[in-house]
């Protein structure tokens, strides 16, 4: 993990998505990292920016890599691309992700 100044603070964009494909509940990740389940809501919903020291707990307990919480989420869930990283014409389209029905859909293309 990079260095960073003490006090130092990120937004955890892929946290939901990492939560969701471990099977937990918000409640129970909180109970396990020490925070209190409205708390990580804020994180989750991007209202709040994790401590370094937040952002290793929330990595240990979902068994990843601190980067993996730190990209921003694809539509299907898997991955992503990294923070400030190249996003552009160079990748495909996302597949569409449907909540509901847990279906990927592939998006329309212009033929």
């Amino acid at each position: 993990m990079p260095t960073t100044q003490k006090g130092s603070t990120m937004h955890v964009p892929n946290l939901r998505n990492v939560r969701l494909k471990r099977l937990l509940t918000q409640r129970e990740l909180a109970a396990l990292i020490g925070i209190t389940p409205p708390a990580l809501s804020r994180l989750e919903n991007g209202h709040n920016r994790a401590k370094i020291s937040t952002l290793r707990k929330l990595a240990a307990a979902l068994e990843v890599a601190a980067s993996e919480l730190l990209t921003l989420p694809r539509a299907d869930g898997f991955g992503g691309h990294p923070v400030g990283g190249r996003q552009g014409s160079n990748y495909p389209a996302d597949p569409t992700f449907d909540t509901r029905t847990g279906q990927v859909m592939e998006p329309e293309t212009d033929r």
